[in-house]
């Protein structure tokens, strides 16, 4: 296999070049027969799963959860009202512990 960085010939089984480190890209697949043309096809693009659009749908309600929170609390400091911003605070913070909504995913 040869590097398509800086030229060099190298092992079929090389997963990256012996001279510039460079990863090697091959069109044999890891079990195929050496007699064979072992050439992958390229995989298709899917629609996303239902994980994926889970994740999208926990991401659009964190940012209109905030969005409102800012809005009501940029209401409320402009009317002068600087208490209601406490209990906003809790409630939106429970709000978001029980959807779920964290930072770990």
């Amino acid at each position: 296999m040869i590097c398509n960085r800086c030229g060099r010939e190298n092992p079929d089984e090389a997963r990256s070049c012996q001279e510039c480190g460079h990863k090697l890209q091959s069109g044999r697949r890891a079990g195929a027969e050496s007699g064979g043309a072992g050439l992958e096809p390229l995989p298709l693009l899917r629609p996303p799963g239902p994980a994926a659009r889970r994740k999208v749908r926990k991401y659009v309600e964190a940012w209109t959860v905030a969005v409102l929170v800012w809005g009501v609390a940029c209401w409320l400091l402009e009317a002068d009202w600087y208490w209601p911003l406490y209990p906003l605070t809790v409630v939106a913070a429970a709000y978001a512990w029980m959807r779920g909504m964290t930072w770990k995913d």
